[in-house]
């Protein structure tokens, strides 16, 4: 929860630089979430407990810009919700990495 958090507030803070930097292209990009949060857990002790945060948070700042996804419209697919309803328990998928 903590890290949701914090990731929300830095991508609230850089929400208008990708549209900035990507503006010449085609499609719209935003920060991509999922490796944002991998990028603040493997600083979050680092943040936690530096003197100065200030001189991490410019580079994590810049490692999520540098992870960003375009925005492609019309990508809305309809949720099969009775696929999986026979099933007493759900399956966990084990066939995932870490993002990073």
């Amino acid at each position: 929860m903590f890290l949701m958090n914090m990731q929300a507030l830095l991508a609230d803070e850089l929400q208008q630089e990708p549209k900035d930097r990507y503006s010449h292209s085609k499609l719209a990009y935003r920060l991509n979430p999922a490796t944002a949060v991998g990028h603040l857990k493997k600083n979050v002790v680092a943040l936690r407990t530096s003197d100065s945060p200030q001189q991490i948070l410019p580079e994590l700042k810049e490692s999520f810009l540098q992870h960003v996804e375009p925005v492609r419209p019309g990508r809305k697919y309809p949720r099969q919700k009775d696929k999986y309803r026979h099933r007493k328990t759900p399956v966990l998928m084990r066939n995932r990495k870490n993002v990073l």
